[in-house]
C-alpha cells in the first residue's frame, strides 16, 4: 500500500457501485500506478480517507487535492469505523 499522505500518490476512493467499478477500471487503466480504494470491502481505510478530506465518494486524491468525481455516495453512510 502506498503512503496516502504522499502527495505524489494517487488514490481513487469509491464505494464498489457499478458506477465507481466502471470509473475505477478506466481510471487504472490510464493511469497504472494509481491505487483504487473500494471502501466497502476495506473499511480499515475509511478513516484514511476522511483524514485526507474525503467526504463523498467516488473521490480521486491526487497530489494531495481531492477530485470529487461523480458524487452519489456520502463517506458517514459507509459504516462505524
Amino acid at each position: 500500500m502506498k503512503d496516502p499522505f504522499d502527495t505524489r500518490a494517487a488514490t481513487f476512493y469509491h464505494d464498489g457501485c457499478a458506477t465507481c467499478l466502471q470509473i475505477a477500471s478506466t481510471l487504472a487503466r490510464l493511469t497504472p500506478a494509481l491505487e483504487v480504494v473500494d471502501l466497502s470491502q476495506q473499511g480499515e481505510r475509511i478513516a484514511e480517507a476522511e483524514l485526507l478530506g474525503v467526504s463523498a465518494l467516488p473521490c480521486l486524491v491526487a497530489e494531495g487535492e481531492l477530485l470529487p468525481v461523480s458524487q452519489h455516495s456520502v463517506l458517514a453512510e459507509l459504516g462505524v469505523h
